[in-house]
């Protein structure tokens, strides 16, 4: 069974995630594995620029969930 994107932390979930910036449409694609472990997939239409499509993940997982934008915070970037 392959490792879950998730897990839970002090005060709410670490999520492991792979965007795609600059897609047509914005929605969660799935969950995929990489050689890092598995990771949710996200594609937002924002470029990868000036925080951009960092705000538009926020953005995307709060209206997926129902919960307020405020409720979700960017613990760190790695890579592109």
């Amino acid at each position: 069974m392959a490792a879950a994107f998730w897990r839970q932390a002090p005060g709410g979930l670490v999520l492991a995630v792979r965007v795609h910036p600059k897609a047509r449409r914005e929605h969660v694609a799935g969950v995929t594995d990489t050689p890092e472990g598995a990771r949710l997939k996200l594609a937002v239409a924002a470029p990868p620029e000036d925080g951009r499509a960092n705000r538009a993940v926020l953005a995307l997982l709060a209206k997926t969930w129902g919960w307020p934008t405020r409720a979700l915070s960017l613990a760190a970037e790695i890579g592109r």
